[in-house]
């Protein structure tokens, strides 16, 4: 694991930490999906950012159109290599559907948009943007209505042409670390502001803590399921 002052934004323990904050979470949501919002809240509390990092953020959001359209968001950052990709997804879309059912009482038939930020070149690397619906193999005419649009954000992508202008800056923020708007230079203050508190040290070693344990956990089932096909 590497040391709290050499995590990128799109770690997990730093983007969540970044984004959990609905008012900068509704600035760069505004800039990615090309909306404007009138409402945002949070899905998540301090104890879930804590105890499961890999679901990302997530909210509930209203846009400011004329049917006030109501969607759920999760964000995710990701500087692992690019097979963690789907388990991300995954992670985001079940905590998503969970934390909406909780907060109103029943299945919500709403459009869910899975947001990945990734500081590496994407699948075969030519774009910054990669938009996933479900569709037919056989036919991929046939789109699975499902409401759920996955957008992946690559700042290792070549091609510029499918990004805004500002989406273009907070990308390039990303491969050199240096801020070139307002939005950013916040976002960059906040990053040094975590780094250098000891109670984020602390947090943050607690965390590699429990990922250790997770992965020892995985280990461990997955050589007792191979002891027992042996068997």
């Amino acid at each position: 694991m590497k040391e709290l002052n050499e995590l990128p934004l799109t770690s997990e323990f730093i983007f969540n930490r970044i984004f959990c904050n609905p008012d900068r979470a509704k600035r760069l949501i505004e800039q990615i999906l090309d909306v404007r919002i009138a409402e945002i809240s949070s899905l998540d509390t301090d104890e879930s950012l804590i105890e499961r990092p890999e679901k990302g953020v997530r909210f509930d959001i209203r846009l400011d159109d004329d049917a006030r359209t109501q969607i759920a968001v999760g964000l995710t950052g990701i500087d692992d290599p690019e097979d963690k990709l789907i388990a991300h997804s995954r992670y985001c879309q079940v905590f998503l559907d969970r934390s909406m059912e909780e907060k109103y009482g029943r299945f919500m038939p709403i459009d869910i948009y899975l947001i990945s930020l990734c500081n590496f070149a994407a699948f075969d690397g030519k774009d910054k943007r990669y938009l996933l619906e479900s569709r037919c193999v056989e036919d991929p005419s046939i789109k699975l209505n499902d409401g759920v649009q996955w957008i992946i954000l690559s700042s290792g992508g070549q091609d510029p042409s499918d990004v805004g202008a500002d989406l273009m800056k907070f990308l390039d923020y990303l491969n050199t670390g240096k801020p070139d708007t307002e939005f950013l230079s916040e976002i960059d203050k906040e990053v040094r502001k975590i780094k250098a508190d000891p109670q984020s040290q602390a947090a943050y070693m607690a965390y590699v803590g429990r990922k250790a344990e997770i992965m020892e956990k995985r280990r461990a089932k997955k050589q007792q399921e191979q002891g027992a096909e042996s068997a």
